[in-house]
């Protein structure tokens, strides 16, 4: 009964806070114990026994994974556990036969096909769920279709020009210069844009050389502020930094960092960049906060959040910088889970809290007439002062494996926050001192795509990310009450634009709806608007200055979205 101890002892320590390979390692392992007690339990006539560790079989199944909160696993491992436990003095008991009654049983049984097929079968499945879910955790992403070498940039550099303005509504600039667009919500200021995709759209230029090498992945968007679109890259052992641009694609300037990082999902940046007014800050995988001249490239200042006590999470730092008044604003996790450093010389002005980072920018919200920002960090949501980064309040919001990754929405004085792994999705009504919950169900669980607030209404892709069967849904803010779903469109990532929704799909395919809270309405969809892709296209589309910015590893195409 050996293996039946074991897998008891880890199901109980499951209980406790360990890395993914744990509980990936654990659905294997519990898998294959479940089917070696039930096959005991036949062979002992135990029938009673059998059903219980099927449906134990089925809740761990390495092949189709089931997403559930992770209070529920905790009862799940508990009461699992304890069922092992029991399964072993009753199979014990049993376990004395004649040692030529256990060779006569072991030449009848485990000799017949209709035993030893299935074992097998179950033995294939095991393994193959077993690669899927370390694909999940590690990934195996490389670099498919056209990789060029970075050319040489300009004999000229460009001087810095400012994005088009909507002239019909003041001081709304059309650029999109940092995560979330120039409002932090997932909104472009552009109007006039191309209603049919049917036919595709112009492409006004493409380049293929983000990512050098043939596994060396980098996620991060772009951000423009007029004729500059500055955005990450990699290769084998450094950190890249691209500026084009934003109208032909050509290279003005890069530059690089030496930077060690992890390998899971690709060692290239997550984050996207923050361009504030003549510079612009990246944050790479590794924890390296950077400042460049946003006119040449020159590297200002660099830190390392590790220095300030932070820790990397599991899937590396992705958390988008927020520069606010004289600071940029970063999760670094560990001793310093939340860093505000000086933006124009790198040092540390203030450190707040502890604890795991979370995957999500940091957002700004305005409360009662005062700024304050919001951290959506791996155990929950939490308002800070960004004076002297003061806790004001902590909202608990626990996800499997410290997932949180979407940003959160906000409108007025409700903020909506989701997660994935099963865990759903809340809305709450903030103030200074306090955040209470209007709301808290099962609707939307998304795992990194990140929600849109449109005159009361949440749109946002509902389910994992690695796999592009999710659903798209509307869900009413103050009530949580689903107006529509549907999987029509995929998995993927959405943006607002002129009236508009634009969702792309894990697959590359581009949808334009109508955002109405009575039923789903697609415009138009226009198909492999990123050419062959391979892997997930994790990537959110840009929208800015008439123009659409698609990234995919190593490619960036440029799209004309405007109406003729």
């Amino acid at each position: 009964m050996p293996p039946l101890i074991i897998t008891a002892v880890m199901l109980f320590a499951a209980v406790a806070s360990w890395p993914y390979q744990y509980y990936t390692a654990l659905r294997i392992i519990v898998t294959a114990a479940s089917i070696n007690a039930a096959i005991i339990a036949h062979r002992y006539q135990k029938k009673l026994l059998i059903l219980p560790f099927l449906i134990i079989t089925i809740l761990f199944n390495p092949l189709k994974p089931l997403s559930l909160a992770r209070n529920l696993w905790v009862g799940i491992d508990i009461v699992c556990g304890l069922w092992f436990i029991i399964s072993i003095f009753i199979l014990k008991d049993q376990a004395q036969p004649e040692i030529k009654e256990i060779k006569m049983f072991k030449k009848k049984f485990f000799m017949r096909p209709w035993f030893y097929i299935p074992v097998i079968i179950v033995i294939i499945l095991v393994i193959f769920g077993g690669w899927q879910a370390w694909l999940a955790i590690n990934g195996n992403e490389q670099l498919s279709g056209v990789q060029n070498s970075i050319p040489k940039p300009v004999n000229v550099i460009p001087p810095l020009e400012k994005g088009e303005a909507d002239l019909s509504r003041a001081s709304r600039s059309n650029d999109w210069p940092y995560w979330r667009g120039p409002n932090q919500d997932g909104k472009s200021n552009v109007t006039g844009i191309v209603k049919d995709l049917s036919n595709g759209l112009k492409k006004v230029w493409e380049v293929n050389y983000l990512c050098q090498g043939k596994n060396n992945i980098a996620w991060s968007s772009v951000a423009v502020s007029g004729n500059r679109l500055v955005v990450p890259g990699r290769d084998d052992d450094s950190d890249l930094v691209f500026c084009l641009n934003s109208q032909n694609g050509n290279l003005i300037w890069y530059n690089s960092y030496k930077a060690k990082t992890g390998t899971s999902h690709g060692p290239g940046s997550r984050a996207t960049p923050y361009i504030d007014e003549d510079r612009v800050y990246t944050f790479g995988r590794g924890g390296d906060i950077v400042c460049w001249s946003l006119t040449d490239g020159k590297l200002l200042w660099k830190k390392n959040v590790e220095d300030a006590g932070g820790k990397e999470p599991q899937w590396g730092h992705s958390c988008s910088p927020l520069v606010y008044q004289d600071k940029v604003i970063i999760q670094g996790g560990g001793e310093a889970l939340v860093i505000a450093y000086d933006k124009m010389n790198g040092n540390i002005i203030w450190k707040s809290m502890q604890g795991e980072a979370g995957y999500a920018a940091v957002t700004s919200i305005k409360i009662e007439d005062s700024n304050q920002i919001l951290v959506f960090h791996g155990t929950g949501l939490s308002c800070l002062n960004p004076e002297d980064g003061t806790e004001l309040w902590t909202a608990n919001w626990k996800t499997s494996y410290n997932v949180n990754a979407t940003t959160p929405a906000i409108s007025d004085s409700i903020v909506f926050i989701t997660s994935g792994y099963g865990t759903g999705c809340e809305a709450l009504k903030v103030s200074q001192t306090n955040a209470e919950v209007l709301w808290k169900n099962k609707t939307i669980a998304s795992h990194h795509s990140d929600p849109i607030i449109i005159d009361g209404y949440v749109y946002c892709y509902s389910g994992q990310s690695n796999q592009n069967k999710g659903s798209f849904k509307c869900v009413e803010l103050e009530t949580g009450k689903e107006m529509w779903s549907t999987n029509a469109i995929g998995w993927g990532t959405a943006l607002y634009v002129d009236e508009y929704l634009v969702c792309m799909d894990i697959e590359g395919n581009l949808f334009l709806v109508e955002p109405n809270p009575n039923e789903f309405k697609l415009v138009s969809e226009f198909k492999n608007a990123l050419g062959e892709v391979s892997n997930p296209a994790w990537t959110i589309p840009v929208i800015a200055n008439g123009k659409l910015y698609m990234r995919y590893m190593q490619r960036l195409i440029c799209y004309d979205i405007m109406s003729q």
